[in-house]
């Protein structure tokens, strides 16, 4: 009698359009919204491949949408930073002449902002 061994299925490392890993038996039809890596081989091998390869779970489209907020407020900073940086020597000047009141002599009296 002849004592039969156990083969180990084969599988394929399986990827979707969000970048997420899965593996796939050889044997059945890679479903529609997947398709193969090019990683094949017994499960447990397949399995740590994926641990190397995948090594941010976030789905593709959650990464793009962080990045491009991440821009955004990048962009929404730098342009705040921008308009309060300390005001120019001539503005000061204009703000200072703007708080003085000509004096029917012609002369300047600093009126502290009050008319």
């Amino acid at each position: 009698m002849t004592q039969l061994t156990p083969v180990e299925p084969i599988y394929h490392v399986v990827i979707d359009q969000e970048e997420r890993y899965s593996i796939w038996p050889d044997y059945k039809e890679i479903p529609w919204g997947w398709r193969a890596t090019g990683k094949t081989g017994p499960k447990q091998d397949c399995l740590d491949h994926i641990k190397e390869v995948w090594t941010d779970m976030r789905p593709l489209s959650l990464r793009q949408q962080m990045k491009q907020n991440m821009q955004t407020t990048s962009q929404t900073t730098s342009q705040t930073t921008s308009q309060t940086t300390a005001p120019t020597t001539s503005q000061a000047t204009d703000a200072a002449r703007s708080e003085a009141v000509n004096q029917p002599d012609g002369a300047m009296r600093d009126t502290g902002g009050h008319p």
